[in-house]
């Protein structure tokens, strides 16, 4: 089948906001970093913008797809994505920073907007380390490169020490975007992407993510984080 080229998509990841697929042809578009999207739970020793995200810059290849341009030493707070190709990938690789001074915490992410999206899908990479929390059960399931992306909260395996320095989630939450077969002026939707950071305590704290302590954290979590205004 050819390729259709999309009419002009804009998109940028926002940290700590919405990653967002919004507007007329506008892939992955949202505002800038926002700290009013990022909450800091069980402590009140957290530091101003205790938890970030951001992304690899990135360039479009001659077949149309999105390629990181150097994944480690350039990484931005979002990324424009112009003449889109059906058929083509899209690198998307957020990755959560906790900031220095932070108590050492458990990372929950939480993810909207992808059951409405249009032709565009992507899936976690094997042993992604991020772990799916169910909310009938309780329980966490670890994510891997069978799983798609899908709307929900997901923690991260391991608490994360920045006691001293800034730490940055060695896993992005997930890795890229397929674009489908989509067609100029067509509305694909939106995703948002946030994090909130959950001060770890206790004597008894797993080495990995458990039931038990998955539907603790999730009990202390804030109602900005868990209802649905934070996305507006």
């Amino acid at each position: 089948m050819t390729k259709k080229r999309i009419g002009t998509m804009a998109a940028c990841l926002a940290l700590v906001g919405a990653v967002a697929v919004g507007g007329t042809l506008a892939l992955l578009t949202s505002q800038s970093n926002e700290v009013k999207n990022t909450f800091s739970v069980g402590s009140d020793v957290y530091p101003d913008q205790a938890l970030t995200v951001d992304e690899a810059v990135v360039k479009q290849e001659a077949d149309g797809s999105y390629v990181a341009v150097n994944e480690t030493d350039n990484r931005t707070d979002g990324n424009v994505y112009n003449n889109l190709v059906a058929g083509t990938t899209v690198l998307k690789d957020p990755e959560f920073v906790l900031k220095a001074k932070s108590p050492v915490s458990w990372v929950v992410a939480r993810i909207d907007g992808v059951a409405e999206l249009k032709n565009v899908s992507g899936y976690f990479k094997a042993n992604s380390g991020w772990y799916k929390y169910d909310e009938t059960t309780h329980d966490v399931r670890e994510m891997t490169d069978t799983d798609a992306i899908a709307d929900g909260y997901y923690i991260y395996e391991t608490t994360v020490n920045a006691t001293e320095t800034d730490v940055r989630i060695p896993s992005e939450l997930f890795r890229t975007l397929s674009v489908g077969d989509v067609q100029a002026g067509e509305k694909l939707g939106d995703i948002y992407i946030t994090g909130c950071a959950v001060q770890a305590v206790g004597d008894s704290i797993p080495e990995i993510i458990d039931g038990a302590t998955a539907e603790t954290i999730m009990s202390e979590l804030p109602v900005e984080f868990t209802d649905d205004t934070y996305t507006n």
